[in-house]
Parts: C-alpha cells; structure tokens; sequence
C-alpha cells in the first residue's frame, strides 16, 4: 500500500537558523535540516543518517522536482519525496518562503 504524508517542516524562524528534524521512513531513520537562502530565495537541505553522518549537502528544493531524486545510498529508503501545491496554485511561481508549508509541501510518496 502507498501512503502520502508530507514532512514536517517547521519554517516560522527559518531565515535566521536552519529547521532540523529526524523522520522514520521505511524504518530507516532520516535527520534533514533545511535551510532559506534568502539572497537566492530558496530552500535548500542537508541530509543525514541516524548517526548524523552525511549523505548529502545543500540540495535545493526544486517544486515537483523529488527531493530524493538520484540518491544511491542504502541508508536512504526508496521513497520519493516532491514538493508540491494540490491546488495547483504554486505551479507557474514555485516555491517561495509565503507558500512553503502552507500550500506547497513536501509529499512522501511511497512506503509503507
């Protein structure tokens, strides 16, 4: 069976520190920590195993674009997670720090 959820990410205070948080997905524990980069406007994460050993740095998030997208590393589960708007209202602007979270979000996609 495939779930749909979507991850919790906190932006309230972004701009000034990172939102860092770790997720259970298909029973492997992720830590990601993502960032605003405001003189780009954009988000971007960090990714890291239970450990907090490094799988990947400063990915931008992309809208519709699987955040996930060509990771070959066992610790990462085969999920895909792609921010999107439901709506479909973001689609012409994409993300922006006013819609991310509230109508764009980062659905899991896969799993179980």
């Amino acid at each position: 069976m495939t779930s749909l959820s979507y991850l919790p990410i906190e932006v309230d205070n972004i701009k000034k520190q990172p939102f860092k948080f770790a997720i259970d997905l298909q029973n492997k524990t992720l830590i990601f920590e993502v960032s605003y980069n405001e003189q780009g406007s954009f988000f971007s994460f960090n990714l890291f195993d239970k450990e907090e050993n490094p799988i990947l740095y400063s990915r931008r998030v992309v809208y519709g674009v699987d955040m996930l997208e060509n990771i070959v590393d066992d610790r990462v589960p085969e999920i895909r997670i792609i921010p999107v708007d439901k709506t479909g209202n973001a689609e012409s602007i994409g993300i922006t720090l006013d819609n991310f979270m509230s109508s764009v979000k980062p659905y899991i996609v896969g799993g179980s």
